[in-house]
């Protein structure tokens, strides 16, 4: 009759030597190993679309054949610049999301199927929101009229961390000038023509530092006519 110890001894080399099978097989598996699986991106509705790439890597030892790529989403269109990478090989996938007309935060999700049978899913963050209004976006005067500075209000939306980096004019005939408040939670800014003696078009732009990866501007138009 065996002793304990010698069961034991048995049982524990069994499991080895699986453990030795399984690594045997994994090491001549090709595996994707993904710089990033989630994108996150912040941006504007007037941007449209956003764009995320998704890099990686074969650091296996055969080809892996992505055979399917698909996304929860009719919005937004998945795709590799080919279905096989070699071992040491590298690859990226370019998901583009069309915005239409949401707004808010949407997630989306993309999942890549192998040939092998396995999936990866890669995720997509995308917080759309007005991160600045500005009212009026036109300023009028007539020919001939008192050249009084007007007011823009520049309101911030809620929560968004958007300073207002500068505001220049597209004309020498028009000035602009920014008043933050004095907690900064929105601002105005003073507008007007030198002079009305003809007809004028310019531009006032406003450079803001939102998002932080794209930042946005925003246009008043100035018109004497």
């Amino acid at each position: 009759m065996q002793s304990k110890l010698s069961i034991s001894f048995c049982l524990s080399a069994r499991a080895i030597f699986v453990s030795m099978i399984l690594a045997a097989i994994a090491s001549v598996r090709g595996e994707l190993i993904w710089e990033s699986s989630v994108q996150e991106f912040e941006r504007t509705p007037e941007d449209g679309a956003v764009e995320a790439r998704y890099s990686f890597k074969n650091v296996g030892s055969t080809p892996v054949t992505i055979v399917r790529i698909d996304s929860s989403c009719g919005c937004t269109v998945a795709q590799t610049d080919k279905k096989t990478y070699l071992p040491g090989e590298s690859g990226e996938i370019t998901a583009r999301f069309s915005f239409g007309n949401r707004k808010g935060v949407q997630r989306k999700v993309i999942d890549v199927r192998l040939a092998d049978g396995t999936e990866k899913q890669l995720g997509l963050y995308v917080s759309i929101l007005d991160p600045l209004t500005v009212r009026p976006g036109l300023l009028l005067w007539q020919v001939g009229e008192n050249a009084t500075p007007k007011t823009v209000q520049l309101t911030p939306a809620k929560g968004v961390p958007l300073q207002i980096r500068s505001v220049s004019s597209s004309s020498p005939r028009v000035t602009a000038e920014l008043h933050p408040r004095t907690d900064r939670s929105d601002y105005t800014m003073t507008v007007a023509p030198v002079d009305t003696a003809e007809k004028l078009s310019a531009v006032v732009t406003i450079e803001t530092n939102y998002p932080p990866d794209a930042p946005k501007s925003y246009p008043v138009h100035v018109r004497v006519k």
